[in-house]
Order: structure tokens, then sequence, then C-alpha cells
């Protein structure tokens, strides 16, 4: 029985990765009409809301982005982010901060 609740909650997890780098890739196809909107959790487990302009993939799982809270270049790790959106890039101007949850 754990076996298949866990291969269930993988396969969910799998899925909203899956979802998380859709999104990412449509603001990259799109820089100038689109930024996403996450909530990130760091290394040390601190959630913050940051909106990002994603630039490239490093691989499946990392990709660089144009910080606008911090007006520069980061790195994100897909398996971090608990939520994304699609923002309106016309909307953002920079810098406007970082929210910690």
């Amino acid at each position: 029985m754990n076996h298949v609740k866990s291969s269930q909650q993988a396969s969910s997890r799998t899925h909203a990765i899956s979802r998380v780098r859709q999104q990412i890739s449509k603001a990259m196809r799109d820089p100038d009409r689109w930024v996403i909107r996450i909530t990130y959790r760091d290394v040390n487990g601190v959630a913050t809301i940051r909106r990002v302009s994603p630039t490239r993939w490093q691989n499946d799982y990392l990709f660089r982005a144009l910080c606008t809270g911090r007006g520069d270049h980061r790195q994100f790790d897909v398996r971090r982010i608990e939520s994304v959106e699609l923002d309106n890039a016309a909307d953002v101007l920079m810098p406007e901060g970082v929210v910690k949850r």
C-alpha cells in the first residue's frame, strides 16, 4: 500500500514540475509579454515570492532568470518552486523587492 501511495506522490510531483517547466518556457519564448511570479523555497527553507524573467535553461531543473526584485540574474531550481503564475511583463518595474512569506 505504501508503494502505491509513494508512486502516486512521485507522479503528482512529476506533473507539477512539468507544469512549472511549461510556464517558464512560455515566458522564455515571449519575454516582452510574460514574466513569472514564483513562490520559491531557498536551500535554508525560506520561502519568498519573486517575479522573474526567465532567460535560459541550464539543464532539466535549473534555469537562469532576471530577478526583478534583486535587479540581477539568478539561478533557480524548478524543484524548489511551490507555485508559478504568468504576469504581464508590461506591469513590472525594476527593482520591486522580494517578499518573504
